[in-house]
């Protein structure tokens, strides 16, 4: 906060300090600082009710006063619960409440003259108060109204002001109010703006600085005083969006007000100009919708539902005649609004749905009274739901294959014939499965649904739903189920006439023919796929119309046609992929819903074309055209690629002058325009078409619909690099003979590609030589760009495609000596080389990218096995190589490296292991490589190795079968790398290095032997207390790793050796192994377990640990108190842990040697003593200053337990003064949390070396 950390405290922390004012509790929510001394202080807050924003106020101890400068003048804190209960406070309690109610922030201020300031979350309000009102100083004349309504328009920072004289109100809104990318347009609430279908249209850009105000017209509807057309196009979406979402259309409508006349002149122009307008195919159906409600719904004088109709249509009439008849063509004669059901719902649902909550409540208000007498006020959902389950009925939705049942029975195309003539229809057809006994029923659902819509059912009705409630077919049961609502409660569904008009009223695909001539079914099918692809929610009745016609013809052809070829073939399948996709969106609109399942009945009257689909679903490929890089068992025989030998510059100048510059400016721009001509050749006889007019159509269609692409020019890279006749004819459609000048063009495009790299590089570097005034660096410089002019390729190209495609994507020439060590490495009679290159010569950049390469195109021997590749580095150089890999690979050869990370905590199932498996044969299908490090492979090998542990410990058949499976599957994987596996060392010398090893720790764990601390100490206590050891060892300032080895065996191995023996009365040879056998002393000894724990800290642990140093080969981690491994100064290896808890003793014992404990960690010992010490007080019976917890604080510190105040300089001091009493506390505090485990695991190179036995390394 104002560039200062600051810490947070409770409320209670201040008691003692400061008696806060009720006021201020009032309007926080948490106290975050506490600043100054004396008696002028500030505090950090936090405004409202957890807001983001903080305030500082500032406050004396002595007043009550909370005090902010505000626009320069200063202002007093004002309690919300003040006793003035006057009519204009009262307006400000309501936007009070209102803004805390919406988890807003809201302050109320007083100045020194009086006035008022109102502070909310986007802005300030100031008031004056006269004659009971307070009047707005921003606005003179009005004055603050208490609101009728609690949210206005979604949001709640908005004031309503009212004029005293004429009576003219105003809106200022003060919230994010950029809609479109003007300050000053009609404000969205954000919540819902966020839920828009379009949101990069309706997105907040910034919050405005000053407060939006709008003058409200006679309906009480704000307008703003720019861009009409963005206000009502956030008007239709806001509308739209609260009908669909929450249910409240009629509270947000009316308080939208209606759409004038200059918003239906804009909503029209919208619909016309579809292409203008980006979002108008989103909101041209919700636009007129809303045209049609407003008519409807806001003329509350009108009550009869045709009466409302008629006002519709004449409005939209009005509107645009054109709008009018396509408005009649989408939704129907007779539909009030575009009701959606999905089609997954069963008939019954869209007839619930038109008598449902929205319709009750605005196109028949007179039933709203009768809905609650009947149900209380439960919802329509619940209402089916209760009734649908004493029929066994939980869910109301219907299985696919019953949909299109009913769907092919009641939804056939002829809408305008009688119900006689249709069910004469479906009884011919027998489409319609028998339910309820009656193989007819559907035929004449409409007698039965018009016998229970008028609600004297005749008895032999009754009997038939009596039966099919009985019936076993759940189709039965919900049939029955819907009549019998219907005859309970007529009054809610719509009449028979209305049904049938909905169900049957479809369009005449005949008005589409015409469209059809411009392109070819199969374009307009495929255009519709470009749409979907597209991400376009909504799609317009014309274009599902002719999608449906054009896929309809392409059936037919199919189904005309005896054989299948491949043309039909691509035909059939793309036609197949839209007709789910139509089914997908068919939940849109009803209508679109009916057409898409008449359109399925087309499909069932093609028998041809389902044993079709049905064969084509067998088929594992399908029809997408993938790229097949053909590379068989055997060496396919190479194109012969003759490419004339081209240099930059035959003889460069010796020295550089003004011409040169020029001289080369002109080859980087000839070099330029040849590239780009050979670039336009290569492409254009790659995107060739067959020569045949029905395949280059079919060709085109597939291109279309994306189904096929022509190939690019790093698709033609890689087949360059294969240079083999068959890989070029599977990708393109060229003749033998225009294959071999393809590939000779790609290699050419290539050498010019490097001449321009080296052309654009000698230009830059004339330019930098030119600019630099130092002789040193233009002496640099010269010498650079004579280097880089005398580049030649150091390699013949027709043996070495990878090569010239490297140097020309990557732009850098390989250098003689990088040109041989690649030849010596592609040589595969040797099983492994090791490199040895100077810092800068390419490893990374270079050679790995290359070697992966040639390793991805070496054939495995006579089995025909593909090499997976391995590039193996050290963990500090994983994050950034990684990435460098992926992209130098992936550019040059359009190959991907693969990360394998694995550690102690990755998920080691089943599941995941099946996943790693099926991926490996990914990576050598698609030849790519993999990247890792030596840690994540030895991880894996031990995890490995750790489930066979787990299965001779399991129990149970079911446990061991599960573990079988586990270790069968890693142990695949790890079967699979070795076979498969070849791999690069990067930095070998680093990752086998035999001293490095991983080591996994499981099974139950236990504390360390009290015995063995104790010895550990106490050598340590005696390295820091012998007079002439302080003399060589200085532990106390981490300098004793200065000491040599020497040092140490002739001057402080035998003071430690004497000290040992003399203490347990045992030789000293025994200390030296100079000795046969263990002496007796030391086998009859009492303690022998302590002198053997002293002897190898003497001749192993001491002479290795000494010379580390701290905070840089160990120190403490974020986790515990004990040290672990460093990876590098100040860098712990939080995941590691030291092989032998001996060394972990005496690394602690280092650390707090020389660091002594910080605070925090004093802070945690006092509290766990205070725990122990109370502990023993109930335990013992004895007083706290007699515990032993008591005394080891009071001797480690030198601080009574007992006094909470805790001086931590004073224990500073004291610990400097007496170390030894840290190695107390190490011993008593630290090292019984040190956990030893009774299992360990663990791996070196050598088994890395085993794992991964081909390869090479380079240093």
């Amino acid at each position: 906060i104002g560039g200062a950390w600051y810490e947070y405290k409770e409320k209670q922390n201040f008691s003692s300090q400061l008696d806060f004012p009720k006021e201020l509790k009032e309007i926080t929510g948490a106290f975050v600082a506490l600043e100054g001394k004396g008696d002028k202080k500030s505090i950090y807050l936090t405004a409202g009710h957890g807001a983001e924003r903080l305030y500082r106020y500032s406050f004396t101890s002595q007043a009550v006063e909370i005090t902010k400068e505000i626009k320069g003048k200063p202002y007093h804190l004002v309690p919300f619960t003040e006793a003035s209960k006057d009519e204009g406070f009262k307006a400000i309690h309501r936007v009070i409440e209102r803004v805390e109610k919406g988890k807003g922030s809201a302050v109320l201020w007083k100045s020194q003259e009086g006035h008022l300031l109102l502070e909310l979350n986007h802005g300030v309000m100031s008031f004056e108060k006269k004659e009971g009102l307070y009047h707005a100083l921003e606005f003179p004349g009005y004055y603050l109204a208490y609101p009728d309504s609690e949210v206005l328009f979604g949001f709640t920072d908005y004031l309503h002001l009212v004029h005293k004289e004429t009576h003219k109100e105003k809106i200022v809104v003060m919230a994010p109010g950029d809609l479109a990318g003007n300050a000053d347009l009609f404000a969205v609430a954000s919540d819902i703006i966020k839920n828009l279908e379009n949101p990069q249209f309706f997105q907040a850009r910034a919050l405005v600085e000053k407060p939006q105000v709008y003058d409200l017209n006679e309906k009480g509807a704000p307008i703003p005083k720019t861009s009409r057309e963005s206000l009502y196009l956030a008007k239709v979406a806001l509308v739209a969006r609260a009908y669909e979402k929450t249910g409240h259309y009629l509270e947000l409508a009316e308080a939208m007000g209606a759409l004038d006349e200059e918003g239906e002149t804009f909503l029209k122009q919208m619909v016309q100009e579809e292409d203008k307008h980006p979002d108008a195919l989103n909101c041209r159906l919700r636009a007129l919708c809303l045209l049609k409600k407003n008519a409807i719904l806001f003329d509350s004088r009108e009550i009869d539902p045709k009466k409302k109709e008629a006002k519709a249509l004449e409005l939209l009439k009005k509107c645009d005649e054109t709008l009018y008849s396509r408005y009649l063509e989408t939704c129907g004669l007779g539909a009030l609004e575009p009701i959606r059901v999905s089609s997954e719902k069963l008939l019954w649902t869209w007839i619930v749905s038109k008598a449902g909550k929205h319709s009750v409540y605005g196109k028949f208000p007179q039933l709203k009274r009768r809905y609650q007498e009947l149900y209380e006020g439960v919802a329509p959902e619940a209402i089916v739901t209760q009734e649908a389950r004493p029929y066994g009925i939980e869910d109301v939705a219907f299985h696919r294959e019953t949909i299109m049942d009913i769907s092919a029975a009641t939804l056939m195309p002829w809408q305008h014939r009688p119900l006689e003539e249709k069910a004469a229809f479906i009884r011919d057809k027998e489409l319609v499965p028998t339910i309820g006994g009656d193989r007819n029923f559907i035929a004449h659902f409409f007698e039965f649904y018009k016998e229970a819509k008028s609600g004297a059912a005749s008895q032999a009705l009754k009997s038939r739903l009596a039966i099919m409630r009985s019936e076993r077919d759940e189709k039965s049961r919900y049939l029955a189920w819907m009549l019998e609502c219907v005859i309970r409660h007529p009054r809610r569904f719509p009449p028979v006439e209305e049904l049938d008009r909905d169900l049957t009223n479809g369009v005449t695909y005949k008005d589409y023919l015409g469209h059809l001539k411009a392109k070819t079914p199969l374009e307009i099918v495929c255009d519709f796929m470009n749409k979907i692809r597209a991400g376009l929610p909504y799609f317009s009745s014309r274009d599902i119309g002719k999608t449906m016609l054009a896929s309809k013809i392409c059936f037919e052809e199919v189904e005309e046609s005896g054989v299948l070829d491949k043309h039909l073939e691509t035909k059939l399948k793309i036609t197949q992929v839209v007709a789910r996709v139509l089914l997908t969106v068919g939940h849109l609109l009803v209508k679109v819903g009916i057409r898409v399942w008449r359109f399925i009945g087309w499909l069932d009257a093609c028998p041809k074309v389902r044993k079709l689909i049905k064969d084509l679903s067998k088929e594992k490929k399908g029809l997408a055209s993938t790229r097949q890089y053909h590379h068989g068992s055997q060496k396919q025989q190479l194109l012969p690629l003759s490419l004339e030998k081209k240099v930059f510059m035959e003889q460069p100048p010796e020295q550089i002058s003004p011409a040169l510059k020029k001289e080369l400016e002109e080859k980087y721009a000839l070099s330029r325009k040849r590239r780009d001509k050979l670039k336009q050749e290569v492409l254009a006889l790659a995107e060739k078409l067959p020569q045949d007019s029905k395949g280059a159509t079919l060709v085109r269609a597939k291109r279309l619909s994306q189904e096929e692409a022509a190939l690019t020019i790093e698709e033609l890279q890689w087949l360059f690099i294969l240079g083999e006749e068959k890989s070029y004819l599977e990708n393109t459609y060229l003749r033998v003979d225009e294959v071999a000048h393809l590939d000779h063009l790609v290699g050419e495009y290539l050498q010019e590609t490097i001449l321009e790299n080296q052309a654009k590089e000698c230009v830059a570097l004339y330019a930098e030589w030119q600019n630099t005034s130092g002789a040193h660096d233009k002496d640099h410089l010269e010498k650079r760009l004579q280097e880089v002019m005398q580049a030649k390729p150091q390699y013949n190209a027709q043996e070495h495609r990878e090569y010239l495609v490297f140097e020309a994507v990557s732009g850098m020439r390989l250098r003689k000596n990088q040109v041989d060590k690649l030849q010596k490495l592609s040589i595969e009679e040797r099983a492994s080389k090791v490199f040895h290159m100077l810092m800068g010569e390419g490893k990374s950049k270079v050679m790995a990218p290359l070697w992966v390469l040639m390793m991805l195109l070496r054939r495995k021997s006579s089995e025909n096995k593909k090499p997976l590749p391995l590039l193996i580095v050290p963990q500090a150089l994983y994050p950034t190589g990684k990435e460098d890999s992926k992209m130098t690979l992936y550019r040059s050869f359009g190959r991907f490296a693969h990360p394998f990370e694995f550690e102690r905590t990755s998920d080691f199932s089943k599941e995941k292991l099946h996943t790693t498996r099926e991926a490996l044969k990914q990576y050598k299908e698609e030849r790519g490589f993999i990247y890792t490090t030596r840690e994540s492979l030895l991880s894996f090998y031990l995890k490995t190795r750790e489930l066979f542990y787990q299965y001779e410990e399991a129990e149970g058949v079911q446990a061991k079968a599960e573990l079988e499976s586990s270790i069968e599957l890693a142990w695949d994987i790890l079967k699979d790398f070795k076979e498969s596996g070849v791999t690069l060392f990067d930095e070998v010398d680093t990752l086998l290095n035999c001293r490095d090893e991983l080591n996994y720790t499981f099974g139950q764990s236990s504390t360390i032997n009290p015995m063995e601390i104790e010895s550990v100490y106490d050598m340590l206590r005696f390295l820091i207390t012998e007079p002439k050891l302080q003399k060589l060892l200085d532990i106390k300032h981490n300098n004793q790793a200065k000491v040599s080895t020497a040092t140490y065996e002739k001057e402080i191995k035998p003071l430690l050796v004497q000290k040992v023996a003399k203490k347990y009365g045992v030789p000293e040879a025994y200390f030296y192994d100079t000795v046969d056998k263990v002496p007796e002393a030391v086998v009859k000894h009492s303690q022998r377990d302590a002198i053997a724990v002293a002897k190898v800290l003497i001749t192993t642990f001491l002479p290795h640990t000494l010379a580390r140093k701290g905070n840089e080969h160990y120190g403490l981690g974020s986790r515990a108190d004990f040290c672990i491994p460093y990876v590098a100064n100040n860098t712990p290896n939080e995941k590691a842990e030291f092989a032998s808890y001996l060394e972990t003793l005496l690394y602690t014992g280092y650390h707090y040697l020389q660091q002594a404990l910080t605070e925090k960690q004093l802070k945690a010992f006092r509290q766990a003593c205070i725990v122990k010490a109370k502990n023993e007080q109930i335990v013992e019976k004895t007083q706290m200053k007699e515990t032993r917890a008591y005394v080891l604080f009071h001797q480690v510190t030198g601080l009574d337990l007992l006094n909470p105040e805790l001086d931590y300089e004073k224990a500073k001091e004291y610990m400097h003064k007496h170390p030894k009493e840290l190695l107390t506390y190490c011993q008593e505090h630290v090292a019984p949390t040190v956990k030893v485990f009774t299992k360990k695991l663990g791996a070196n190179p050598h088994h890395l070396a085993a794992f991964v036995p081909k390869g090479d390394a380079m240093t």
